[in-house]
């Protein structure tokens, strides 16, 4: 199985690092839920999207991409976010945070 590293990763023979890729001219996306997903043999759909009052998930944006590049990334997000490297970097900046909520 192939370790992925956090910012930097390798996809084929293209070196990409998470942190220096150029973005101009992209849109960001933030997301507090997964609302939906439709999983095709060729093409597939994730719908994701924020709370709104009381609580409910709203959809925003439908990301739709072929089914075996989604699979791809399903792959690479869980090697990312178990590789232990990962881990430490999560929960060192979660106590970070709470130590500075603390103090």
């Amino acid at each position: 199985m192939q370790k992925i590293a956090i910012a930097n990763k390798e996809i084929g023979t293209k070196k990409i690092d998470a942190n220096t890729l150029p973005t101009e001219g992209t849109q960001l996306i933030y997301s507090e839920h997964l609302i939906g997903m439709a999983i095709g043999p060729f093409v597939s759909k994730i719908v994701v999207g924020m709370d709104n009052s009381p609580n409910i998930p709203v959809p925003q944006y439908t990301l739709v991409m072929p089914t075996n590049a989604l699979h791809q990334m399903a792959k690479h997000i869980m090697d990312s976010m178990s590789a232990q490297e990962a881990q430490k970097k999560i929960g060192d900046a979660f106590k970070n945070y709470q130590e500075s909520v603390e103090s």
